[in-house]
């Protein structure tokens, strides 16, 4: 990390120096049986040194601190697990003691408007607190996953809605929709939201965690990005807010984007095959989609699924600011001022500005902060053992240590950071955690270290697949989803994935055919509407136009064969 010089108060001047102390001492002897005073203003200005100087060095001291836990934040990938997250969290608690809360500073105004169960969460009670503790390093920690995604991920253009596109197709391709059958249910009923910290490392998750992800990209950006919720139609007039899409606020427009099906809402122009051959849309505005409903009439699926019954309902939404309550600490604002350079990436949310903003556009009825993070915050407090230990679960195979390292939860970190080849890069970690039967033979494993060791191997599988569809090696990463995933019985909780890289690798290679074949094998919901999407869309646009029947000739009097010409004339 480049460590960038520290500022600090100038001292005085030497020669400003001499002259003060001559003139002390002049006025000291001339008055010196008079006066008893001297001495102790000399004494004084002394001490007054001596603070300036305690203080200049208590704050290089300070910043040292802070320096200390961005390096230690950069190197993350080269210590195993989170063990480096504690000294991060401590750094920072020191630098944070030389630091003066703004006395200026006051919650969100929108925080006010959340329902009392999240009001009161301790997280949201201790906005204003400057102390920093493990669930801060990790909103620290994911906040910098996701500013490295976004630095590669982004691409390389200036215009930010080609920067959108970009981001979600990114999260597109590296979220997976789990299927919502293996998703715990809590004690309330209710389906256990998982963090983002967990979403991120998996690669799994909801379509409001992709809506999440895909949300976060944008911020590491300075791309506005909100949830649009509809209401439906009900007799009575009242219905309440349903998340719909997300939309990215560009240039006073807002911009459509769908984390279920994983496209942009297309615009009038449709659905078509680009210049490599992949299914692309052009991103609708809220404005047409309000105005036009063909163009969510797109996203439905022949007769069988519509994507929005009444399309009607996108002429007045709410738009919601999916913020982190740690994005709105007043903590999280103060390490993001003091961020500069390439450290510099986005800790906090001006939640208001955002809405603001939002709320200009003549579509949008109200606004607020999204609920789904703080429901996150919430059952974790309601059932903190429960989901601790299906978290835990879950995790276990990145914390497995191979020798001095574990390979999954490196090759991971490196993976965020754009390094995804090359002896340090993630793929040589992922390649590490495939054992052979051999080597597991020889660990004399219990079935289910045994089985827990296999998931990993598929798991590493699956992400080295990956790799190789970002590098745009296919064949390399056909043989690993078919054989090395598709072939393996854990391989079925990567099946979703597996399909949607197969499918776009086929459309790349022109085999619409085979791509609406692996799409048509989707059978998991939710991710089985997108994949069903992308195979009727290619039967249309792919398959070869229909063939004109040839009309039937008609003889001109002149070219009339005369029946009884050249009887007898063979030649």
């Amino acid at each position: 990390m480049r460590h960038l010089p520290v500022s600090f108060q100038r001292p005085p001047r030497r020669s400003s120096v001499r002259s003060t102390v001559r003139l002390v001492a002049i006025v000291c002897l001339a008055g010196i049986v008079f006066s008893a005073g001297c001495p102790n203003r000399s004494t004084s200005q002394q001490q007054q040194q001596q603070l300036r100087t305690r203080a200049q060095a208590a704050h290089i001291e300070s910043r040292r601190y802070f320096d200390i836990a961005i390096n230690d934040l950069h190197r993350l990938h080269e210590f195993n697990g989170g063990e480096m997250i504690g000294r991060i969290a401590d750094q920072l608690n020191q630098w944070l003691k030389d630091q003066e809360p703004d006395p200026k500073w006051h919650p969100d105004p929108l925080v006010e408007q959340l329902p009392d169960e999240f009001r009161q969460l301790s997280v949201v009670q201790n906005l204003g607190e400057f102390t920093f503790n493990q669930s801060d390093a990790n909103h620290l920690l994911v906040s910098y996953w996701f500013s490295r995604i976004a630095d590669w991920a982004g691409g390389d253009t200036l215009d930010d809605l080609s920067r959108a596109r970009a981001l979600f197709d990114w999260t597109i391709r590296n979220i997976q929709l789990e299927n919502q059958q293996s998703v715990p249910v809590l004690p309330s009923g209710v389906p256990l939201v998982p963090s983002l910290t967990e979403v991120l490392l998996l690669g799994r998750g909801s379509p409001l965690d992709r809506a999440m992800v895909f949300t976060e990209l944008c911020r590491q950006e300075h791309l506005d990005a909100g949830i649009i919720a509809v209401q439906p139609n009900t007799p009575d007039g009242v219905g309440t807010w349903q998340v719909a899409f997300v939309g990215v606020l560009i240039e006073g427009k807002i911009h459509l984007f769908d984390p279920l099906l994983g496209v942009p809402v297309p615009n009038k122009r449709g659905f078509y095959l680009n210049n490599y051959g992949l299914l692309m849309a052009e991103t609708a505005t809220l404005e047409e989609a309000a105005s036009d409903s063909a163009i969510v009439r797109q996203l439905d699926i022949g007769d069988t699924w519509q994507r929005l019954p009444d399309p009607s309902v996108l002429e007045r939404v709410a738009v919601f600011i999916p913020a982190p309550p740690l994005a709105l600490a007043q903590r999280m604002r103060r390490i993001e001022e003091e961020l500069t350079g390439r450290d510099r990436f986005a800790l906090y949310i001006d939640a208001s500005a955002v809405a603001e903003r939002f709320a200009a556009h003549p579509r949008v009825a109200t606004v607020g902060l999204w609920s789904y993070p703080f429901e996150m915050v919430t059952q974790r407090v309601q059932y903190p053992n429960e989901i601790a230990q299906y978290t835990q679960a879950r995790l276990q195979m990145l914390q497995l240590v191979l020798g001095d390292v574990a390979p999954l939860w490196r090759g991971r970190q490196l993976y965020f950071q754009g390094k995804l080849v090359g002896e340090d890069g993630a793929a040589s970690f992922f390649q590490r955690a495939r054992l052979s039967e051999r080597q597991m033979s020889a660990m004399r494993l219990r079935p289910e270290e045994y089985a827990m060791f296999q998931h990993m191997k598929v798991t590493a599988a699956y992400w080295l697949g990956q790799i190789a569809m970002e590098q745009g090696n296919f064949d390399s990463a056909v043989e690993i989803f078919q054989n090395h995933i598709l072939a393996q019985q854990q391989g079925i909780e990567w099946l979703s994935g597996v399909i949607f890289h197969l499918g776009r690798i086929a459309q790349l290679q022109r085999n619409y055919a085979q791509a609406v074949d692996w799409y048509q094998r989707d059978t998991f919901l939710p991710s089985r509407y997108g994949s069903l999407l992308r195979a009727s869309k290619l039967v249309e646009l792919a398959s070869p136009p229909p063939q004109e029947s040839p009309e039937e000739p008609t003889a001109e009097p002149d070219t009339q064969i005369d029946e009884g010409a050249g009887e007898g004339n063979a030649s």
